[in-house]
């Protein structure tokens, strides 16, 4: 019952929510898996112990706990960037890395794949890329089925 309810908080109320209630829901729940060394955490610093060698554990933990915040707080934003117009999404993005590789690539009317890794708030990837050529994205369907 608590898994449909939090479900429907999901859907229907936080795309309803400012930006910086996000980040404050994001901030106060990371610190609160922190605190608990909640598997999220733990699986943070581990992957961050193994890939970042020269950061010391103070450094690690640091990152970790930001990596966490940041999962959060894109989590609850998520419902917020499906249902945004494309007006509010232009507005929010404020610099794009390697739009002219694109625009380079789009001329070649060759066909683009954009592989892109699971960081950050994709969704608006997806919702911006499209002003450029039509797109479709691939994704896996949830076994949760209170997801439909």
């Amino acid at each position: 019952m608590a898994q449909y309810f939090s479900i429907i908080f999901f859907i229907h109320v936080a795309p309803h929510l400012p930006l910086w209630m996000t980040d404050s829901i994001g901030c106060i729940l990371g610190q609160l898996m922190r605190l608990s060394n909640n598997s999220l955490y733990r699986s943070s610093k581990i992957n961050l112990a193994l890939t970042q060698t020269k950061l010391n554990s103070a450094e690690i933990n640091s990152l970790a706990s930001k990596s966490l915040y940041r999962t959060i707080s894109n989590f609850f934003e998520m419902p917020l960037i499906w249902t945004a117009s494309d007006q509010w999404i232009k507005k929010k993005i404020t610099k794009i890395n390697g739009e002219d590789s694109l625009l380079a690539a789009l001329e070649q009317k060759a066909g683009v794949i954009l592989v892109i890794p699971h960081i950050g708030n994709w969704e608006i990837l997806g919702r911006y890329s499209s002003r450029y050529a039509p797109m479709t994205s691939l994704y896996k369907r949830q076994k949760n089925p209170a997801l439909g």
